[in-house]
């Protein structure tokens, strides 16, 4: 039952190179509509909402070593009016369900390493944050083990996180894939197994394949992701690409 509410009836589906199915669901038939805060939604196919963030220079140039990378399926991807769903087996259920149990950016596992430049705690209130440049790579993870590059914004309990992730527990490969992730209330989900997040491009699926990764003594490729409030919702950005629309509420 829930792979047929998660698996739409596709318009087109396309194969990847790495093996993942991709169907192309009419806008108005992706799985967030089943929310019912978006019953009566004014969504449109082809919506750009405004940001309040500026792009600068940093974000259209690229230095002799760092280059952004460009994503994108082949043949420009799904049809107008359509987007990119990666179609979801049975045994990816099985492997998220483990997964949003067992991981968590505040894990405590003896083994577990962790990275973090986060906001001081006070009385400030932030409407989203960003990182300019995330480097993707590819470490190499078995077993239960897991690398993660992300950006999180988290009010109490409940966050919202976008990045990339090499995750063979999730994902039943090692491959650096794009990912968003939601904590909030009894939501504990990745990338389209969420509720409420609205994808508005017609090419790049979530749970996106990179092709090209950093090399030692070679190119740093580069992603730059934003997780921006906008009114009522949160903006899930990767730079160039406009992605996600969240409507889940963190606590206040």
């Amino acid at each position: 039952m829930q792979l047929k509410l998660l698996n739409k009836p596709a318009v087109k589906t396309i194969h990847t190179e790495y093996g993942d199915i991709i169907d192309c669901v009419d806008f108005y038939k992706q799985p967030a509509f089943d929310h019912p805060l978006l019953k009566n939604h004014t969504f449109h196919y082809g919506m750009k909402p405004s940001t309040p963030f500026h792009v600068g220079a940093r974000d259209q140039d690229s230095s002799n070593f760092t280059k952004p990378v460009s994503i994108g399926l082949k043949g420009g991807g799904c049809p107008i009016g359509t987007v990119p769903i990666r179609r979801i087996t049975k045994e990816d259920l099985i492997r998220e369900r483990l997964s949003s149990r067992t991981m968590s950016s505040d894990d405590n596992t003896p083994g577990a390493h962790y990275a973090v430049a986060r906001t001081r705690s006070g009385s400030n209130k932030f409407l989203g944050a960003g990182a300019q440049e995330i480097s993707l790579h590819n470490p190499h993870a078995s077993g239960s083990q897991y690398s993660a590059a992300k950006i999180k914004i988290q009010n109490g309990p409940d966050s919202i996180e976008v990045g990339w992730r090499v995750d063979p527990s999730l994902y039943g490969d090692s491959q650096t894939r794009l990912f968003i992730r939601l904590d909030a209330g009894q939501s504990h989900c990745f990338n389209t197994r969420c509720p409420g997040f609205i994808i508005v491009r017609s090419d790049i699926p979530l749970d996106w394949a990179f092709h090209r990764i950093s090399q030692p003594f070679g190119d740093i490729f580069f992603i730059t992701a934003y997780i921006v409030k906008v009114k009522c919702f949160y903006l899930l950005r990767i730079f160039p690409i406009l992605f996600v629309l969240s409507f889940f509420f963190l606590s206040q």
